[in-house]
Order: C-alpha cells, then structure tokens, then sequence
C-alpha cells in the first residue's frame, strides 16, 4: 500500500484467467546466532498460476557469480579494500510491473470500494510473481547506470566507479549489495546515494 503496489477493480469486470491468487507469507528471521530477531508477514503471488504471454513474459534474473565474490575478496584482502553490505527492503516492489496482472486480495483486506468484490491490479513486481526478480534487476541497473557505474560485460550484477582515486566495485546479489572499494568514505558515499532511492538496511561491515 505504501509504495502505490496495486489499485482495486471490480472482480466480475476481469476473466478469471487473468487473476493470479495471492497468499500471506509468515516468517520468523534469525540471525547468525539463531536468535530470533522479527517475525514478517509478506503477501506474494501463487506464481504457478500464471500463464505465460497472458500475464508474464521475461523472467531472467541474474545473480553475481559465487567465483567473482571470492574473487573480490582475495582482492580485498591484497589491496587493503573496504567491504560493506547493504540489503535492499521489499526490493521487488521498485520493479515496474510489464504486463496486465490482477491478484485476489490478501486474507482480511479492508476494500475501499462498496460496490462489490474486488481484486487487485499490480503496479509494481510483488513476491512470487515470476517476472519480479527480472523487473528489479531493470530498475538497478538503470540506476546504477545513471549514477556513473559502469556495468562489467564479464559479469553483468559487477558494476564499477573509478574517479580521482576512489575505487568503488558493487556485486548484486538479488537484493543484497557487496561494496568493495577503497578509501572507505568512497565506499560509504555509494550507500548513500543508494539510500536516497531506495529503502535499504545498512549492514556495516561484510560478515558471514
């Protein structure tokens, strides 16, 4: 609802071939102790209900490749780089949604219209939806262009800024961001100018 997800339309106006179900997801996060830290509650879409051409087409999603962060890590260590993580929230929701997706409400949805039952046009990728992971990569990448990065051909989720000494290397993983990069005010700079686009969670220094 914050980030403007869907819009409500009348039910009996959608063929049902069109409406994706949704479910609420429940999950109790851990942390690297096994301590609990919050419970969450996600609504997604039932995503094997889709069908292809009618409410879904491209669904590739790269991830950085695990042999690169080692990679970099080794690189890390010999140079004397910084290492910093960052985890974008509710990343899918920043993709913009490709094609004509309806869902059913989530269980206890308050509807703002009184004329009748209801679903839910998409907007913006929502979890589940298999184009999601595809429609988040798009929206990075163009931020990540348009703020100077320059994507590497070997491995398109590396993406690099290199100015006046400062050396900052950003490896994708879905949502989660590895900065590598030296001095550290560079490298903090990046998180920065990411947070102003996106809501992320500061992790501070790369851990497990």
């Amino acid at each position: 609802i914050r980030d403007s997800t869907w819009s409500e339309e009348a039910a009996d106006g959608v063929h049902p071939r069109d409406i994706v179900r949704g479910v609420l997801v429940f999950k109790i996060k851990q942390n690297d102790k096994g301590e609990v830290i919050r419970f969450k509650a996600r609504f997604c879409a039932r995503g094997y209900t889709q069908l292809k051409g009618i409410n879904y087409e491209e669904t590739h999603a790269p991830v950085v490749r695990m042999q690169n962060v080692l990679l970099l890590m080794a690189l890390a260590a010999e140079m004397g780089l910084e290492l910093m993580q960052n985890d974008v929230d509710t990343a899918y929701l920043y993709g913009e949604i490709d094609a004509l997706v309806y869902i059913t409400p989530p269980e206890g949805y308050v509807q703002e219209s009184k004329s009748g039952p209801v679903v839910l046009r998409l907007s913006k990728g929502l979890y589940g939806l298999k184009q999601s992971g595809h429609l988040w990569n798009e929206r990075l990448v163009k931020y990540m262009l348009s703020i100077g990065y320059e994507q590497l051909k070997s491995d398109p989720c590396l993406f690099k800024y290199e100015k006046d000494g400062a050396l900052v290397i950003v490896a994708v993983y879905v949502d989660d961001l590895i900065s590598f990069g030296r001095p550290r005010s560079a490298v903090e700079a990046f998180t920065d100018v990411l947070e102003k686009e996106f809501r992320i969670k500061r992790l501070g220094d790369l851990t497990w």
